[in-house]
C-alpha cells in the first residue's frame, strides 16, 4: 500500500496507468452538508458553514469491483471560478478537473489513516485524506484503498 499512499500527483492518473487509461467513476451522493468538525477547521469553514459533498467509487473500467471510495469537500463559497464545474462534474473523476485546472491543484497537507473497516477488511483498510488549494480555493480529497487495488503495486 506505501506506494499508493504516496501517490505524490494526480492519483486519478495513477490508476489510470494500471487500468490502461480507462476508469470510470460512480457517483454515491453528492450533497450540501455540514463538514466533520475536523474537516471545517482544514477548510477554514466558520460556525455552520456549508460544503457540497461528493461521494463516488472509482473503477478500472475493466473490473467489476471499485478500487477506491472517494470523498470531496468543498466548501459552497468555493464553488466559483476553476472549481465552479465540480458543481456539474457528473460521473467523471476530480482528479481530472484539479490537475488540468489553470490554477494545477496544490497539496497543502496529506494525511495517511488506517480504518477499522469490516471484520472481512479489518486493518486491511487505508487512507489518504489529502488539502488542496487551487488558486484560493481549498478542498479536501479522503481516498480510500478497497481491497481490489491491493493486488496491484503503484
Amino acid at each position: 500500500m506505501r506506494g499508493w499512499l504516496g501517490v505524490s500527483g494526480s492519483f486519478t492518473e495513477a490508476l489510470r496507468r494500471h487500468c490502461q487509461g480507462a476508469i470510470r467513476a460512480q457517483i454515491l451522493r453528492q450533497a450540501h452538508v455540514r463538514p466533520r468538525p475536523d474537516e471545517a477547521r482544514l477548510l477554514r469553514l466558520g460556525p455552520g458553514e456549508q460544503a457540497l459533498l461528493r461521494e463516488s467509487l472509482l473503477y478500472c473500467s475493466h473490473c467489476p469491483t471499485p478500487w477506491i471510495h472517494a470523498r470531496t469537500l468543498i466548501p459552497l463559497r468555493h464553488l466559483r471560478g476553476t472549481l465552479k464545474p465540480l458543481a456539474r462534474w457528473g460521473s467523471r473523476p476530480i482528479g481530472d478537473l484539479l490537475f488540468r485546472s489553470p490554477c494545477q491543484a496544490r497539496r497543502l497537507r496529506l494525511d495517511i489513516l488506517r480504518l477499522a473497516g469490516t471484520p472481512a477488511t479489518a486493518g486491511r483498510l487505508w487512507a489518504r485524506r489529502s488539502l488542496y488549494q487551487s488558486c484560493d480555493q481549498r478542498l479536501l480529497v479522503q481516498e480510500i484503498l478497497l481491497p481490489a487495488l491491493l493486488p496491484f503495486r503503484e
